[in-house]
């Protein structure tokens, strides 16, 4: 946890799983998330481990903001449930972009976008997963929008891993890119 300001590009290659609160500051910078090369196999035993980069569970949030951006091989952040005790993820301000279908995914956990520009890669022909809940219970978890433009992704008509769903709350408005 704690309290990041980007004073340089930055590269990770390791996936964390978050113990504590942390924000980070993207100050104009890039947060780049990369995959290395001999786990890029989805037939790897740490393929999946690879695949999320940061878990925030445990109670513990994820805040990222200023302009920047944060550039991933893998998931960028899943907000993820344990217990009683689900983490969070904020997103306010930056550029988000990755290779994989999905940024930011909320698994019994929360994720909350009010800003920032946000594109994934296409999965089957279409976007849907750019955001994605993933619940067992299909009543746990929550990703809610208030900001942001999306590439080829309307957060009010969600079709991720649960059925259609609208992460936006009454109020505001959705406007796909």
């Amino acid at each position: 946890g704690g309290e990041f300001t980007l004073t340089e590009d930055l590269k990770i290659n390791v996936p964390t799983t978050l113990n504590g609160d942390a924000i980070i500051n993207l100050n104009g910078h890039t947060l780049t998330y990369t995959i290395p090369a001999e786990y890029q196999d989805k037939n790897h035993e740490l393929w999946s481990k690879y695949m999320i980069m940061t878990r925030v569970a445990d109670g513990s949030s994820l805040t990222f903001v200023g302009d920047g951006a944060v550039v991933s091989d893998g998931y960028i952040a899943s907000a993820n449930e344990d217990g009683n005790k689900d983490g969070k993820v904020y997103v306010d301000g930056g550029n988000y972009s990755g290779e994989t279908c999905t940024l930011f995914q909320a698994n019994g956990g929360e994720v909350y976008i009010s800003g920032g520009e946000f594109k994934a890669a296409e999965y089957n022909g279409d976007y849907r997963f750019t955001l994605n809940h993933v619940d067992s219970q299909k009543n746990v978890g929550k990703i809610e929008v208030t900001g942001g433009k999306f590439y080829k992704y309307d957060p009010a008509q969600s079709a991720s891993e649960n059925p259609v769903m609208d992460f936006v709350p009454k109020g505001f408005g959705a406007y796909p890119e």
